[in-house]
Parts: structure tokens; C-alpha cells; sequence
């Protein structure tokens, strides 16, 4: 299962928590983990550190307590614990409990040093026993395994797809992973796992919820309501009325038949109904009620226009897959709804089969084939080209760097034709046509450079891509250029990525029209 192990025995200084564990992915990437610190605070937040803790205390560390670790890159002295991190951050709390010094678990640091087995636990953590595997993927089948599909301290939905998604960017395509694990979990579970996931991250990202609103839903994202989404975009009067949201064989989510624009204030009345007004449940077995919901949707989809993308049939693959949440061996550990309701009626009920629904071939390009292109411009032209051609997971750097050269030159062209230019020649001084200046000067003046727009939400949401293009751009842009350790991860790239692509399908199409400031 695992190829070449080693038993052996180090102490707990050289074991170091794991910041790739699946458990920490979604806070990750919502900046929310920086050291091993807050690694630690939010372990105790979220997976009750504090049970171990007193376990360890009153009973000692037992010795069959064995850890799973791999290798460090940097330190051939440390080792990286992949399965164990609740215990792991138990036992560093007990050997340093200063480490919640200035937390909400500040409390907690006297009552560990003053227990009378203190010490004597001490003594039981100074070495731990461990099983050394070469790498990561020597462990992929069993911790697969262990919080995906059996009954030991299961992981939540969420982080059980956040850690296939974390896969995906090893493997090509959802088939590739499960072998990868020995096929020791359906497809259609991991399907339906990475479908819930990759939803809640774009809840996560909306420009249409507030800031307020997704702290909420990050501070307790293991128990976020999106199983309800998840069941309503399933069923077929939903794909057949408002739009077929569904997962390639890659793994990425792929929508049709509505605009980016419908569907951004689609997915944010979805998951305010489903986490805050609970208008939306996984009960939805009244087909009449769940009409008139539907009904609510159309309206507002129907206010925006029809999609901007069009695909021909040769980049049209079927996927005919299963979506699911359930398991047949065991229940979760963090239900979504009580399996069992008043009435005796189960609550998870069998999803229907999802219809085929195509998918985008060039997804690992920095821009889509379909890209507007731009005649008599043949700088930007040539631009627009080279990104289509370029593979972001071949050439991370030269991605990043060519997604922001393209901003540049964009922003530059439509500046200097709008009546604007001279307001912002001033404004800008010696930063004129600098990338930042650029972003900050569109950002705070889009309604002005384009006056006519009949969606007057659009401007909202260009506005919150700026801003966020400006954010991590520049964030990752200066990895590429001035940090010489750091290594770009597909993970950062597909962000800016998904950014420019937005930029683009929104400035393109309005250079060629002429739609500019009068």
C-alpha cells in the first residue's frame, strides 16, 4: 500500500505540522494560516485539540499512537507529519502551552502546566513514534482511505474535496486520481465531493456577497450549507429552466446556458438562502414549493444576457458520472441534515442521473480559445494569441508574467482613447501607464471610462476582479521575479488565471465596439 516504510522513533522539536493538510485548505486559501501558530489556534478552534490534550494529560501519550511522516525539502533532520496533526498539535500545546499566550485558549496554558500529570506527560511526548514513508503519495491510499471512507474522525466534506482538488493538480483528470488511491473510494463520491467544494470556493469569491457574510462561512466552513445547493443544481427542472452546472472529467466546474453574470448573483442567492435566510434546505421533495423557488431564479437570470461563449461540437466531451455525498459504509462525521426526520422520511434522497453537459478542451491555457480577439491592434493581437497558446501548467512564471503584461498594454490602449487620459495623466505623474497606477485609476473611475453599460451590476463585479487581480498579482508576480525559494503552485496561477480571463471577456469586446467614455 505504501512502498517503502521505515518504523522509527524522533523527537516531537524535528516533527512539524503539515500545511498542506487537507483540513487547513480552505482556510489557506483564504489567507487565513501564515505560521505554525495559527496553525495551531485554528486546530483548536475547529477539531477539538483541547479532548486530546486532556487525554494526553490524564493517560499519557500511549506508544501505539503511531504518527505518518515524510520527508522535509529543507532540513533532512525534520520530518512532516501527513497523518497525526491533531495529536501533533496537541503534544506541541502541552510541551510549550505559552503558544496560546494572546488567543482565546490563553485560559487554558495554567490549567495545562498545573495539572498534577503535567510533567509525567511531558515525558510521554518527547519522542513519538512514526512511520516514514519516501513522499506524500506513499500515503495517498491510506489517508484516503482513513478520512474519506471509514469511520475514524472523518474529515468534512469540504476538506475531503479540497484535498481531491489539491490531487488534481498532480493528476489529469478525476479517473488518474482514483487509481492513484487504488480505487478505494467510488467516483462518484469523489465527483460529488469536489463538486461541493469547488461550489463553496466560488461562495467564497463572489463579489456579490459581503465581506461580513464570507467571514461567517470561513469561520465555520466545515459545516457550510452547500449540500442544498448542491441537491437543487441536480434536479432536472433546475438544469432544464435555469442552467447545467456540473464537473469535466478534470474535476473543474463547468456552467452552461447563463452568463457569468447571472450565475455569479445565481450562486449568491443560493448560499444567503441556504446559510443565512434557510429558505433552501436539502429538503426538496416538494416538487411544488420547489417550483415557485425556481420560478424566483428565472427571474432574476432572466434580467441578464445570454452567454458571451459559444462552443463548437468538437469541444464538447460527455460526462455522464454520478454526483454523491453519501456513504454506503458509514455516516459522516459532520451530517448535513439529520438522516431521519419526524416523519421517518430520510433526508439525503438518491440523486438522479446528471445528462451529459460539455466541457471547455483548452482549460489549461492562460486564456480560452474563444478569447474576443482585437483587429487593428497588433500588439494586443499578438498578446491575446500567445496567451492562448501558452500552458499555465508548463510555463507557471512566464503565465504570470504574460497575464500581466496583457492587463497592461489593455488598460493602456483604452485609457489613451477615453476623454479621460488627461485626468489621468495627472493623477498618475511619474507612475503614467505603470500596471498599479492603471488598476488603481480603473478601479476608481470604471462607471466613468464606461458610461453606458445597460447591467449596471457589472461595474460591481469588474471592479472586485480589478481588485483582486491587483492583489494577487502583485503578490505573485513579485515570487516570480524577486523570491528565490518560493515555487509558483498551479493553485496561484489558476487564481490569476480565472482573473484575467474575466478581465478580458469584459474589455475585449468593448474595445472592438467602440464602447468607450463619450
Amino acid at each position: 500500500m505504501f512502498g517503502k516504510i521505515t518504523l522509527t522513533t524522533k523527537a516531537l522539536s524535528s516533527l512539524q505540522l503539515d500545511v498542506s493538510n487537507p483540513r487547513l485548505l480552505g482556510y489557506k486559501k483564504q489567507g487565513k494560516i501564515q505560521t505554525e501558530k495559527e496553525i495551531i489556534i485554528l486546530m483548536m478552534a475547529r477539531y477539538n485539540i483541547k479532548e486530546l490534550i486532556n487525554s494526553i494529560l490524564f493517560n499519557g501519550f500511549y506508544p501505539d499512537e503511531i504518527l505518518y511522516a515524510i520527508p522535509t525539502e529543507e532540513q533532512s533532520s525534520k520530518r512532516i507529519i501527513v497523518e497525526g496533526n491533531r495529536r501533533l498539535t496537541a503534544c506541541k500545546i502541552i510541551k510549550k502551552p505559552n503558544v496560546l499566550k494572546g488567543t482565546p485558549f490563553a485560559h487554558l496554558i495554567s490549567k495545562i502546566e498545573r495539572h498534577p500529570n503535567y510533567y509525567s506527560a511531558v515525558q510521554t511526548i518527547k519522542k513519538l513514534h512514526l512511520v516514514e514513508l519516501s513522499s506524500r503519495s506513499a500515503a495517498r491510499t491510506y489517508i484516503a482511505s482513513k478520512h474519506t471512507k471509514e469511520s475514524i474522525k472523518r474529515w468534512s466534506v469540504y476538506t475531503q474535496g479540497a484535498y481531491y482538488v489539491d490531487l488534481l493538480s498532480e493528476f489529469n483528470n478525476i479517473n488518474a486520481l482514483r487509481l492513484s488511491i487504488n480505487n478505494s473510494v467510488p467516483t462518484s463520491r469523489i465527483r460529488g465531493v469536489i463538486l461541493f467544494t469547488r461550489l463553496t470556493d466560488q461562495i467564497l469569491e463572489l463579489p456579490t456577497l459581503s465581506q461580513e457574510q464570507k467571514d461567517r462561512l470561513i469561520n465555520d466552513i466545515d459545516n457550510i450549507k452547500t449540500e442544498a445547493i448542491f441537491r437543487l443544481i441536480q434536479r432536472e427542472d433546475f438544469k432544464a429552466k435555469i442552467a447545467n452546472i456540473n464537473l469535466n472529467s478534470e474535476g473543474e466546474l463547468v456552467v452552461r446556458k447563463i452568463s457569468r453574470n447571472a450565475y455569479n448573483h445565481l450562486l449568491a442567492k443560493l448560499a444567503i438562502d441556504a446559510n443565512f435566510t434557510k429558505r433552501l434546505s436539502t429538503r426538496q421533495e416538494d416538487d411544488k414549493k420547489i417550483g415557485e423557488y425556481i420560478r424566483e431564479l428565472e427571474l432574476i437570470i432572466n434580467q441578464f444576457s445570454s452567454p458571451e461563449d459559444t462552443y463548437d461540437e468538437d469541444e464538447i466531451e460527455d460526462d455522464s458520472s454520478l454526483f454523491d455525498l453519501s456513504d454506503n459504509d458509514t455516516e459522516t462525521e459532520h451530517d448535513f441534515e439529520q438522516q431521519n426526520n419526524d416523519n421517518g422520511m430520510s433526508s439525503v434522497v438518491p440523486v438522479t442521473p446528471v445528462k451529459p453537459l460539455s466541457k471547455k478542451k483548452q482549460n489549461n491555457y492562460l486564456l480560452k480559445k474563444t478569447t474576443h480577439d482585437i483587429c487593428g491592434h497588433a500588439k494586443i493581437s499578438e498578446l491575446i494569441q500567445e496567451s492562448k497558446f501558452l500552458n499555465i501548467n508548463k510555463y507557471k512564471h512566464s503565465a504570470i508574467l504574460l497575464s500581466r503584461t496583457l492587463i497592461q498594454v489593455v488598460l493602456s490602449y483604452i485609457i489613451k482613447k477615453s476623454p479621460l487620459h488627461e485626468n489621468y495623466r495627472i493623477e498618475a505623474k511619474y507612475h503614467y501607464l505603470e500596471l498599479d497606477s492603471l488598476l488603481s485609476y480603473f478601479i476608481d473611475n470604471i462607471k466613468k471610462i464606461f458610461p453606458n453599460e445597460l447591467d449596471s451590476s457589472s461595474y460591481k463585479l469588474v471592479r472586485s476582479d480589478l481588485i483582486m487581480y491587483k492583489d494577487s498579482g502583485k503578490l505573485i508576480s513579485n515570487l516570480v521575479t524577486h523570491n528565490d525559494e518560493h515555487a509558483l503552485t498551479l493553485q496561484e496561477v489558476t487564481h490569476v488565471q480565472v482573473k484575467l480571463q474575466s478581465l478580458m471577456d469584459y474589455f475585449l469586446p468593448r474595445i472592438s465596439s467602440g464602447h468607450q467614455a463619450q
